[in-house]
């Protein structure tokens, strides 16, 4: 099972990562593959125009979602405005979503 995580990333401290890599491993110690969407934004990382690297992001991870069989949403969540993005493309693909705590 492909699992995504989603959750908070900008104006986080080194975006988030600390709590996308602590749910990516108790994930994958349950026998999932998890995603984080800093995995497919190490290239573009640093880019001098924040538009254009939350675009390109954004595309990505909506391209990764689809290969994805569930989500799992961080804390902060809601504030996202991409969270929130993913977790409407999530409900239209039927997916499974569960809240982390």
């Amino acid at each position: 099972m492909i699992v995504y995580i989603i959750g908070p990333i900008s104006g986080r401290e080194d975006f988030n990562r600390s709590e996308f890599e602590r749910a990516r491993s108790i994930i994958e110690r349950h026998g999932c593959r998890a995603i984080i969407p800093l995995d497919l934004t190490q290239d573009i990382q640093g880019h001098r125009c924040p538009a254009y690297l939350w675009t390109v992001a954004m595309c990505r991870c909506l391209d990764a979602l689809e290969g994805a069989d569930a989500i799992i949403a961080l804390p902060g969540w809601k504030n996202s405005r991409g969270a929130n993005i993913e977790i409407r493309k999530a409900k239209q693909m039927g997916l499974s979503i569960s809240y982390w705590r």
